[in-house]
C-alpha cells in the first residue's frame, strides 16, 4: 500500500464531495484522506494549519469562481498541486484552468474510481517533477551567476540560449544596446562581424565552436585581447559541450586574464631591460646551473666564443 496522500476537496456542495470520497474507497492500490471545506477562504486557512498533497477545487464556490480560484490558491500555496471539478462538460473553462497553474480537470459525474484515483496520483507526481525541474534549473541559474567568467549557452545553430550574470553586467558596462545579453541571437554570426581589427581572432573563435558543437573535438581554447577605448584586456575562451542528452550545446567561457597577461608583459619588459644592460656591459658575463651548463649568457661571452 502506498503512502497516505492527505486531499483537501473545496466544494460548497456536501453532496459531491461525499460521491468523490465514495466512489475511490475501494480503491485498492493508493489511499487517500480526504478533508472537506465549503469556501475558498477556509481552504486557505486549513492548508496553513494542515499538510496537504493536493487541492481538488470547484470552480463555482460562494466566495471565488471561474479560474480565480486556480490563481488564489497557486498564490497562496504554489507548492500544492491542483485538480479543478468542474458541474458541467466545459474543455474551454478546464484547459483555461491547467494554463493558470492547475495539473488537471474533471467533470464531476463523469469519472469512475480507478480514473479519479490515477488522476491524483499523476497530478501529484507531475508537481513534484516540476518543482524538482524548477529547482535543479535555480541551481544551474544560481550556480552560473556566481561565476566571475561571461558564460553563454548556444544552442546547435550558435543561437545563445542563456546567459550569466557575469555576461550581462559585462554587456552593459560595454554599451550594449540589449539588457538580454542578446539572448536569441546568432552567436556565430555576430562573432566576426563585431570583432574589430581581431577578425582573425574571431574566426578562429568561431571556427572552434563550430568544431564542438559538431563533435569534432571536445575542447576548444584561445587566448585574445580584447582592449576598450580606456583599458587593456585580455580574455581566455574556453568551449565545452552542454552535459546533456540530446542536440549537442554548447557552453561558452570568457575568463578576464587581464591581471595575468598584465604581469607577463611586465616581465618581459624586465627580461628585455636586463638583456640590455647585460649586453652593452663590456664584461662577460654570464650564469651556470649545477651541472656547468651556461644559462645566460650576454653579448660579451657570445663574441669571446
Amino acid at each position: 500500500m502506498s503512502t497516505p496522500l492527505d486531499i483537501l476537496i473545496i466544494e460548497d456542495n456536501p453532496g459531491d464531495a461525499e460521491l468523490i470520497q465514495d466512489i475511490v474507497c475501494d480503491n485498492k492500490t493508493h489511499v487517500f484522506r480526504f478533508a472537506h471545506v465549503e469556501r475558498l477562504a477556509s481552504a486557505l486557512q486549513h492548508m496553513k494549519a494542515n499538510a496537504t498533497d493536493l487541492v481538488m477545487a470547484d470552480l463555482g464556490l460562494p466566495d471565488s469562481s471561474g479560474v480565480e480560484t486556480v490563481t488564489r490558491i497557486r498564490r497562496a500555496v504554489p507548492h500544492v498541486p491542483i485538480v479543478v471539478l468542474t458541474g458541467h462538460d466545459d474543455e474551454e473553462t478546464g484547459m483555461a484552468a491547467v494554463k493558470a497553474g492547475a495539473q488537471d480537470y474533471l467533470v464531476k459525474g463523469k469519472v469512475s474510481g480507478d480514473l479519479l484515483a490515477r488522476v491524483i496520483v499523476y497530478a501529484v507526481e507531475r508537481h513534484q517533477n516540476q518543482d524538482s525541474l524548477r529547482e535543479s534549473e535555480q541551481f544551474l541559474r544560481s550556480a552560473m551567476d556566481a561565476l566571475a567568467a561571461h558564460i553563454a549557452i548556444l544552442d546547435p545553430h550558435g543561437k545563445i540560449l542563456s546567459v550569466n550574470q557575469a555576461w550581462l553586467t559585462f554587456a552593459r558596462d560595454n554599451g550594449a544596446d540589449r539588457v538580454d545579453g542578446f539572448v536569441g541571437l546568432n552567436y556565430l554570426e555576430a562573432c566576426v562581424p563585431n570583432a574589430g581589427n581581431d577578425d582573425r581572432l574571431a574566426t578562429a573563435f568561431a571556427d572552434g565552436i563550430r568544431a564542438v558543437i559538431h563533435g569534432e573535438k571536445d575542447l576548444f581554447e584561445l587566448e585574445y585581447p580584447c582592449h576598450s577605448p580606456d583599458q587593456k584586456r585580455w580574455f581566455h575562451g574556453r568551449v565545452t559541450p552542454f552535459p546533456d542528452k540530446g542536440p549537442r550545446r554548447v557552453v561558452i567561457a570568457h575568463e578576464n586574464i587581464t591581471d595575468r597577461k598584465l604581469a607577463e608583459n611586465r616581465d618581459k619588459e624586465s627580461e628585455r631591460r636586463l638583456r640590455l644592460v647585460l649586453d652593452t656591459s663590456p664584461n662577460c658575463i654570464f650564469i651556470e646551473d649545477l651541472q656547468g651548463r651556461f644559462v645566460l649568457v650576454n653579448q660579451a661571452v657570445a663574441d669571446l666564443y
